[in-house]
């Protein structure tokens, strides 16, 4: 009796022993089987400002996952890391593809020379600003920016039927604006009643359009000074 005891208990662990390595060995094929690698990445759309180089390397380390494991949101947030990129769109495609549409950032001005600022008001900071000498400049500090873009659409909105556009906007000493035009001249604005001063302007630039003119100044109550 004591005899057939052990042999039993014997027989039940090398049966779990046998199912334990079925399992295993299950498992392991189970996730080999189950994987499926991504062999194609794809851009639905052009780009004009973002770096492909900097893409592909905000994409390729997540594709060891396999299409299955693949973390769309997280290639979603590395990509919006990538200067000009302001949003993308991430998406598996069966068996082996993942498909990429991005947004890019549209500039508005070059801040100072050294960032950009984009259409929605935000700074950012680009490896190079070569591809962006048509722009208009903005002389201020990061926390006058919103203010800067504000004034910027006003007086492109004012200027833009006469023909004219900034060249460059500035913030004086005194907190007044300063904005030199496309055509070689800067008008003063100064802090206050900027419309009406724009106003004044549009109104005066077809009498004074034909002279030297360097700069206008329109800080007064019912006038200009032109020097």
């Amino acid at each position: 009796m004591r005899n057939f005891s052990v042999y039993k208990n014997t027989a039940w662990f090398v049966l779990l022993g046998i199912l334990v390595a079925f399992a295993i060995f299950g498992t392991k094929k189970l996730k080999q089987v189950g994987f499926v690698p991504i062999e194609v990445v794809t851009l639905s759309n052009k780009l004009q400002y973002a770096d492909p180089v900097l893409i592909k390397e905000a994409v390729r380390k997540h594709l060891a996952a396999g299409f299955f494991g693949l973390r769309v949101n997280a290639i979603r947030e590395d990509l919006k890391t990538v200067p000009w990129i302001a949003n993308a769109t991430v998406q598996r495609s069966w068996p082996n593809t993942v498909r990429l549409k991005i947004l890019e950032r549209q500039p508005l001005a070059v801040w100072r020379s050294l960032g950009v600022v984009d259409t929605e008001g935000k700074l950012f900071f680009p490896a190079s600003l070569a591809a962006l000498e048509d722009l208009p400049e903005f002389d201020g500090s990061e926390e006058q920016i919103d203010a800067m873009v504000d004034i910027y659409l006003l007086i492109l909105a004012k200027l833009k039927p006469i023909g004219l556009a900034v060249k460059r906007l500035e913030i004086m000493p005194d907190q007044g604006w300063r904005a030199m035009l496309d055509n070689g001249v800067t008008i003063v604005l100064g802090q206050n009643e900027l419309e009406e001063r724009l106003a004044r302007f549009v109104l005066a630039y077809g009498k004074i359009s034909d002279q030297k003119i360097k700069v206008i100044d329109l800080r007064y109550t019912n006038g200009l000074a032109v020097g």
